[in-house]
C-alpha cells in the first residue's frame, strides 16, 4: 500500500479541463475512487471503459526536495544529474466516454488523469495533455490513428 502523498487529479471533457486539483491521499485508494466514480457516468452501451497505469519519465531542472520525498511515497523514483532531476512516476488515465469514429479513428471525449503531485510546471503540462486528449475531431489532437 502506497503511503499519503501529494496527488494531482485533472478530469479534462471535450478539450477542456473542467477539473483540476491536488489532494493528499494513498495513491491506490484514489486511484479506485475515481474508477469507481467514472463508472457511475459510464454508458456501457455508447462507450469503453478503461483504467490504464502507465510509468512517465520527465526531466525538470528544479523540484523541491519534499516534493521528491511525495514522490517516493507515491511509488515514483528520481536521479539527479547535471543541473536537473530525472523523475520517473506512476500515471493513470480513467477513460470513460470515448468512441472508434472508423477503423482508425478513435476519440476520448472524457477522462481523468492521476498522478503524484511534482511541481507547478508538470502539473500545468499534463493539463494540457489531458486537454489535448479529449480534444474534439476537428481539433489537433483529438483523434488518434490506430497502429
Amino acid at each position: 500500500m502506497n503511503e499519503i502523498a501529494s496527488l494531482l487529479i485533472v478530469r479534462a471533457e471535450r478539450g477542456k479541463v473542467v477539473e483540476s486539483q491536488v489532494s493528499d491521499g494513498d495513491l491506490n485508494s484514489i486511484v479506485k475512487a475515481y474508477v469507481i466514480k467514472a463508472a457511475e457516468e459510464w454508458d456501457p452501451a455508447r462507450s469503453d471503459f478503461i483504467a490504464l497505469r502507465d510509468e512517465r519519465e520527465v526531466e525538470v531542472d528544479d523540484v523541491d526536495v519534499a516534493a521528491l520525498k511525495e514522490l517516493e511515497r507515491a511509488g515514483g523514483r528520481w536521479t539527479r544529474t547535471r543541473g536537473s532531476f530525472k523523475i520517473v512516476f506512476p500515471l493513470y488515465t480513467i477513460s470513460f466516454d470515448n468512441a472508434m469514429l472508423s477503423e482508425k479513428e478513435y476519440v476520448e471525449n472524457k477522462i481523468y488523469l492521476i498522478a503524484p503531485y511534482i511541481n507547478e510546471g508538470l502539473k500545468e503540462q499534463l493539463e494540457l495533455e489531458a486537454a489535448e486528449i479529449t480534444s474534439p475531431p476537428d481539433k489537433a489532437g483529438g483523434i488518434r490513428e490506430l497502429d
